[in-house]
């Protein structure tokens, strides 16, 4: 629904080695309309690594766009952010019926109009994903027809045989309860996902699963639908 709510003024990076974070408030309902706040924090550039005393942990969300029309809204603090479909999509996805969630998404958090922050911001990227204590890997929506929940199976069988040093992988392609004559096409589709073609996708990934963290996460969502850590490795491995 369209708001009379003035559009957001991004206040200044107080530092060339500060972040805003996004914090994302609890809704009851999918429905609901996206309440936020952007907070800012930063990382001693000297030391050239984030200053985990100051920095709020959060999760990073790699992700595409979507189609360029920003027709959907945030609520920050009586005034609107215009985002894509796509990012209002995944938003109400990861968002919590209780309790915020600290995010960091590069298409809100950094200042799209301000040039100059935009190439700062894209230089700290590595230590960015790097330091958040999960990464979202968001694919958008999937309609039942798609059979996700196939693919995400086929992907755990895969993370379980990579745990299984030595295990042949013919068993997989063998278990006739899993592969079916229209899993491929599903793969395919899982595959084609615009998220694959990104040209950040290695960076994102790479660093979310370089696990430096003892709570460290790396997490696929497709819709409503996730798989965790070692499965998502397993996506990784084929996409890359």
């Amino acid at each position: 629904m369209a708001s009379n709510s003035p559009r957001y003024e991004y206040t200044p990076l107080y530092a060339g080695d500060a972040i805003r974070v996004l914090n994302l408030q609890p809704a009851s309902t999918y429905a609901d309309e996206l309440h936020v706040r952007l907070e800012m924090a930063r990382f001693p550039s000297a030391a050239g690594r984030f200053d985990e005393q100051c920095l709020t942990p959060y999760e990073a969300v790699s992700y595409t766009w979507g189609e360029a029309t920003f027709s959907y809204q945030l609520h920050c603090e009586g005034q609107i952010i215009e985002v894509t479909k796509n990012v209002d999509l995944l938003l109400r996805r990861l968002r919590k019926p209780s309790g915020p969630r600290i995010l960091w998404i590069d298409s809100v958090c950094i200042n799209q109009q301000d040039t100059k922050e935009k190439t700062f911001q894209i230089a700290m990227m590595d230590q960015i994903y790097s330091r958040a204590s999960k990464v979202h890997v968001w694919l958008g929506e999937a309609a039942p027809s798609d059979r996700m929940q196939w693919v995400f199976d086929l992907f755990r069988e895969i993370a379980r045989s990579d745990r299984d040093e030595g295990k042949s992988m013919d068993w997989v392609v063998n278990k006739t309860d899993l592969w079916d004559t229209a899993l491929p096409d599903a793969v395919d589709c899982f595959l084609s996902r615009p998220w694959f073609g990104r040209r950040w996708i290695l960076q994102e990934v790479i660093l979310g699963l370089d696990i430096t963290l003892p709570e460290r996460h790396l997490i696929t969502i497709f819709g409503n639908i996730g798989i965790h850590e070692q499965s998502a490795k397993s996506v990784a491995k084929i996409a890359l």
